[in-house]
């Protein structure tokens, strides 16, 4: 379920980009800021939905070897390129992406206060009496 919702927050944050989607950090001439679809509410859709279909997999696999084999590199891709966007942005569109980042830190934050819910759903915790009888 979670691949599934990774891989769809990352096709939705897709085709919010259109034109502004490129494998490489670069300013088009065109260039705008999005806001729409995902980008409302989270800061980086696309990071957020590679890592979450990253952790997925290692779940899946139920390897946790294989699981950070495919995550770590990952999340020190996203982490190395993050930078590098931020500062490629900020010198694009200065306030409009100030005031975004605040609304979608909101929104990040109340996420974050939420975190017990979603580890629960994500990580059940195991049943004292199932753990006890193994």
């Amino acid at each position: 379920v979670a691949a599934a919702a990774g891989l769809a927050l990352l096709r939705w944050s897709d085709i919010c980009l259109g034109e502004n989607l490129s494998v490489t950090l670069k300013i088009r001439p065109d260039h705008t800021l999005v806001t729409r679809g995902p980008y409302s509410k989270i800061r980086h859709p696309v990071y957020s939905a590679t890592l979450i279909y990253a952790a997925a997999l290692g779940v899946v696999t139920a390897n946790y070897v294989l699981g950070a084999l495919i995550f770590v590199p990952m999340a020190t891709l996203v982490a190395q390129r993050l930078g590098r966007e931020e500062k490629m942005m900020i010198d694009q569109f200065g306030d409009a992406l100030w005031h975004r980042a605040t609304a979608t830190s909101a929104a990040t934050t109340a996420l974050l206060r939420n975190r017990a819910m979603f580890a629960c759903i994500l990580w059940p915790p195991v049943n004292s009496t199932t753990r006890d009888s193994k």
